[in-house]
């Protein structure tokens, strides 16, 4: 085993000499950490240790999801891989329909909200032509991290926006999860979008062959957003191609179909609702004020997608 220290909390941690050279995530405060490489005189020091003592035939690598109970293999993610031991998920304090709203309620949820809320303020009335949509989609970048981040942090069992959450990442890091997010969007709610603009097109073309059906488009819309749900989450867990799999979304919502469709109900109502908050908040002020509630709501999304995951983690069997 190796052991080191978390170079933000100083926090001890222990994990298997395979992960050397290895990323993860510290348990304490969710600070990416790097595991260090076994120096040359280190393996000396474990050779020389074996001299002299009985030689045991290697045993076959066995991985950590393959060791933990029911209630441990929840948790896949770095910092679970890499050994490191977690406390007990905490339980909610009040029904779940009104604790869902109180996650991003934590001193650093709302200083993060209030950061991201200021920094697209002052971006959207700079004068500067090519900064300020270069700079506003570097924030939305690292809206769309902490979005994924939240996921990830409530599917792990969590209730509240942890104080480590909001540590700042790599700016590739949060590009190229921007990146794979546009990547699911196009996924799920590109053929609504090329719907939508042909039919524009054929409208403008004042075209007599092309009628609109607004039936279909509908069917579209309910398409992109039964599936993209499960597009995200797969992202979070597996942070790699295999979640733009179709086939994976299909079979887990089979596997957990009346969960999930009540998943979708909820992101559906919090969609409407939202929509009817920006037809009541127009205006410089109020829709200044929507901007905040519009990222308040993209973390308890989260958090609903990343709970979804906790509760139902047996039956998608994603490990």
């Amino acid at each position: 085993m190796l052991d080191f220290n978390c170079k933000n909390c100083g926090k001890k941690i222990t994990v298997p000499r395979s992960y050397a050279g290895k990323k993860g995530k510290c348990p304490n405060c969710k600070t990416v950490v790097t595991v260090p490489e076994i120096e040359e005189d280190t393996l000396l020091e474990l050779k020389d240790s074996d001299d002299g003592q009985q030689q045991t035939p290697p045993q076959p690598e066995i991985r950590l999801e393959q060791e933990a109970s029911s209630q441990d293999r929840i948790d896949c993610f770095s910092a679970d891989r890499l050994g490191l031991v977690k406390d007990e998920p905490p339980k909610r304090k009040y029904p779940p329909i009104i604790d869902v709203f109180l996650y991003p309620m934590t001193a650093m949820g709302l200083v993060t909200i209030g950061m991201f809320w200021i920094l697209i303020e002052i971006l959207r009335w700079l004068p500067i032509p090519l900064f300020a949509p270069t700079a506003l989609f570097l924030v939305y970048s690292y809206i769309y991290y902490f979005f994924i981040d939240c996921i990830q942090d409530s599917a792990e069992g969590q209730i509240r926006v942890p104080t480590g959450i909001g540590t700042v990442p790599e700016i590739s890091d949060a590009f190229s999860k921007m990146v794979k997010i546009i990547v699911s969007a196009i996924i799920c709610w590109g053929p609504l979008f090329v719907y939508l603009a042909y039919n524009d097109m054929m409208d403008w073309l004042h075209s007599p062959f092309f009628k609109s059906d607004t039936i279909f488009a509908w069917i579209l819309f309910g398409y992109g957003f039964f599936f993209f749900p499960i597009s995200l989450l797969a992202l979070t867990i597996f942070d790699s191609t295999l979640a733009f799999n179709p086939f994976l979304w299909i079979t887990s919502i089979a596997r957990t179909f009346y969960q999930y469709c009540s998943l979708v109900a909820v992101l559906l109502v919090l969609y409407f609702l939202g929509l009817g908050l920006k037809n009541l908040l127009r205006g410089p002020i109020l829709s200044s004020l929507y901007l905040a509630v519009y990222i308040y709501m993209i973390i308890v999304k989260a958090h609903l997608i990343g709970r979804f995951y906790y509760r139902n983690s047996q039956k998608l069997n994603w490990q």
